[in-house]
């Protein structure tokens, strides 16, 4: 491994273990919110409690760490923010997941104007299923993690404001200007495999 790179133990829906990573991390000039939990039997008509974990984790964590990092990279020259969403944030899929994903979009790019000011790049990254044991429990093709990697730190290079990983995400984001009476028959159709 190579030296510079430094391991370090955190829980985005802890605000003392990511303070504590921000105030170690002091050098960084790229952050990658990765973090999110999919849980199996997840529903938008679920328990309030589990709804809360998802939300604390994919929403609130991701915001927690996106805010404890953007003076240090203001301090580092402005840098970059990548966070890593999910193209079920425009779809209707039927989940606290999504919702919490739909929420991390719009966050992402009430960020972007915030942060815009002191020079950081704060880049959406898009994508549906990838080949990870987060979606082992899905039977639909999925995109290779090597692939999405390359495309985002394209992106970042070429400083894209989004990223859309995969041919499904790109789709997507072409309905999000049609009416709801247009769209979605056809995204219920596509994704009738979560109700099934």
């Amino acid at each position: 491994m190579d030296a510079r790179v430094v391991a370090l133990p955190l829980d985005i829906t802890n605000p003392n273990a990511v303070a504590g990573a921000a105030a170690t991390a002091t050098d960084v000039d790229l952050v990658i919110n990765n973090a999110g939990i999919a849980p199996a039997g997840d529903s938008i008509t679920g328990p309030d409690e589990e709804a809360r974990l998802i939300f604390e984790t994919n929403f609130f964590g991701t915001l927690r760490v996106a805010t404890a990092f953007a003076p240090i990279l203001a301090a580092n020259g402005g840098g970059t923010l990548l966070n890593v969403l999910s193209s079920s944030a425009w779809a209707p899929v039927p989940t606290v997941y999504a919702a919490s994903k739909a929420a991390a979009w719009s966050a992402t790019n009430a960020l972007r104007l915030q942060l815009h000011g002191q020079g950081t790049q704060v880049v959406g990254l898009l994508v549906g299923m990838i080949d990870t044991p987060m979606s082992a429990r899905w039977d639909v093709p999925k995109t290779a993690p090597a692939s999405v990697v390359t495309q985002a730190y394209d992106g970042i290079s070429d400083g894209a404001l989004e990223v859309l990983a995969d041919d499904e995400t790109r789709q997507l984001r072409s309905l999000l200007g049609s009416p709801a009476e247009k769209s979605f028959p056809y995204l219920a159709e596509q994704l009738a495999f979560f109700t099934a």
